[in-house]
């Protein structure tokens, strides 16, 4: 097992991205029926990385399917996290594949609660009220409506929800504050169960404390799931959230989903008596506690949980936690310099010009001792951008020449050419790019826009399509429509994305924006207003209806001087608000 994790990292490291695939499916095969402590954190890194080479090496799902399928259903060793990333990898391509009732099975295997309520805002929507007992955490049944907190005039209620697959989305207009999600669960026996709330500060299980994410503890965030041993019978599940989206995970011990009967129904009564904590399932916290590191002894667990800590966006702790590897810095190893030059670039200890100084330090030395690690020789061929972008071309073909398994050095040459405007080459990377890599997602979105450039429209098209298929929730299609002015094609892309992600209101505002630029009367008022419902405290939306109001009660007689929001469209309306551009994307685009 170890052996083939490391061979895994070492060609992943140095680019060789087809055998670093196999190297890490075998890691993953030989963890799960290994019953060793570090069994569970191999097979998480080994899958995780799988799922990154996925779109870099097209033959791995095929390879790889029947054993991803057998371990979903029986995962042996591999740990509750592990398990999660094959489902998703499974997800991903059973979508491609168009199976039937995908959502659904997805929600089954996630282990995804499907009746949950949701009550809140409660608190003056600062970050004080995550910390502060609000009523709804009270035993018993909530009331339709608490009383509102001083400052607040609408008070806290339960509120319309709407579910996709796994996630509960509010179904209606909330201000911020703290939320709370609730559901039922009945155990026809006593047995051990593992409960993991998305974003949970606080978790109650028959309203008994088991567990508490209160962020002025360091280190305190990687403890995500509970596993508790209850009795038979009904039990409430309750957690605090910052926001008003969730989902909520009931899992076996060995991660596999348990198919109980939920409910959102607070009338028949529950268990009271405390649940029995059962050990901590959260890898991470084996090396975290009482807000201070317990680094392993181990090099190499000690890299791992490093690693983990920066996926949980940790990166403080994931510093102190491969501290140990850098202590005698000139025999650190090469991979734990690079790894720690990822962790500092993002660590918020440090300011900005400070991290980057460092990292660029740890980078520098990393590439004197091994040459051959592809990423920290693109950071800094990208960090002397600055010297010249000519020379930089020619280092990042060079790179790439080195490193063809490589997609992101590909695509990263594509942008530079852009930037150049060397058409010619940007047109004959863009199409190697994507003759290497058909199906990754980086390179077509980064091939189309340089193809369209080049003039090869049908071309752009084809790739269009397949990257829509491949990945149904990419923007490139609006981006081109508006790119090309086409408002119709642009509001038909949007309103297939609002199909897609209803729990996106924002793409409602955004098709009234692309209908007024296309010229189509629109109900200025109805959108600005809808605006306003989604987020009471823009100011930009609130001037802007303010705006049209005035304009549509006081209309000017003379053109002179007039402005749009004199006819009810007000000229703060792009300005005003940045939900207000179509594109989401960045003024100029």
């Amino acid at each position: 097992m170890l052996a083939s994790l490391g061979r895994g990292l070492d060609d992943f490291s140095h680019g060789r991205m087809a055998a670093s695939a196999r190297a890490f499916l075998r890691a993953a095969q030989q963890a799960k029926g290994d019953p060793g402590p570090l069994a569970p954190l191999v097979a998480w890194f080994s899958i995780n990385h799988l799922l990154t080479l996925d779109p870099a090496v097209p033959a791995l799902w095929g390879e790889a399917r029947p054993w991803v399928l057998a371990s979903i259903e029986a995962p042996g060793q591999l740990g509750w996290r592990a398990r999660g990333e094959l489902v998703e990898w499974w997800t991903h391509h059973a979508f491609e594949d168009a199976e039937a009732n995908l959502a659904e099975r997805a929600r089954i295997q996630f282990g995804c609660v499907p009746a949950v309520r949701l009550a809140g805002p409660f608190g003056h929507g600062v970050a004080a009220d995550r910390w502060r007992p609000f009523p709804a955490e009270k035993p018993g049944p909530w009331p339709a409506t608490w009383p509102a907190a001083p400052l607040r005039s609408v008070p806290p209620k339960i509120l319309a929800t709407e579910r996709r697959g796994c996630v509960i989305h509010l179904d209606e207009p909330a201000l911020p504050g703290v939320f709370y999600a609730e559901t039922f669960l009945d155990l026809p026996a006593e047995r051990e169960i593992l409960v993991a709330v998305q974003g949970a500060m606080a978790l109650w299980v028959d309203d008994h404390k088991v567990l508490e994410r209160d962020l002025r503890i360091w280190g305190v965030w990687p403890r995500f799931g509970v596993r508790l041993r209850l009795a038979a019978g009904r039990h409430r599940i309750l957690a605090k959230l910052p926001d008003p989206d969730t989902s909520i995970r009931i899992h076996d011990p060995s991660g596999a989903p348990l198919t109980l009967a939920s409910s959102a129904d607070p009338g028949p009564s529950y268990v009271t008596s405390p649940p029995l904590a059962v050990g901590d399932p959260n890898l991470l916290m084996r090396y975290l506690g009482d807000g201070q590191a317990h680094p392993p002894e181990d090099e190499l667990e000690a890299y791992l949980a490093a690693f983990f800590a920066a996926q949980e966006g940790q990166f403080d702790v994931a510093n102190v936690l491969l501290e140990g590897l850098l202590k005698e810095h000139d025999a650190a190893a090469p991979l734990s310099l690079a790894a720690a030059a990822a962790f500092t670039e993002k660590d918020p200890i440090f300011p900005d010009n400070d991290a980057r100084d460092l990292a660029r330090t740890l980078r520098e030395r990393a590439v004197s001792l091994d040459p051959g690690l592809y990423f920290p020789r693109l950071w800094l061929i990208l960090d002397r951008l600055d010297k010249g972008l000519p020379e930089a071309a020619r280092a990042v073909q060079a790179l790439r020449d080195e490193f063809p398994e490589v997609p992101e050095i590909g695509r990263v040459l594509v942008s530079l050419y852009g930037r150049l405007g060397w058409r010619a080459e940007r047109s004959r990377a863009a199409s190697a790019l994507v003759e290497r890599f058909p199906e990754d997602r980086g390179a077509l979105e980064t091939v189309i826009p340089a193809l369209e450039e080049a003039g090869k429209l049908k071309e752009a098209d084809e790739l269009a399509v397949r990257l829509r298929r491949l990945f149904p929730d990419s923007e490139i299609e609006l981006d081109r429509a508006i790119a090309r002015r086409d408002y119709p094609a642009a509001i038909a892309e949007l309103k297939r994305l609002s199909q897609r992600r209803p729990e996106r209101k924002d793409l409602i505002e955004r098709i009234a924006s692309l209908q007024l630029r296309a010229g189509e009367k629109v109900d200025v008022l109805g959108s600005l207003e809808r605006a306003l419902r989604l987020n009471p405290r823009d100011m930009g939306a609130r001037l802007a209806l303010a705006d049209a109001r005035f304009g549509r009660r006081w209309p000017r007689r003379s053109s002179r001087g007039s402005t749009p929001g004199s006819c009810g469209a007000p000229s703060s309306w792009s300005k005003a608000s940045p939900s207000w551009n179509p594109t989401g994307s960045t003024p100029g685009r």
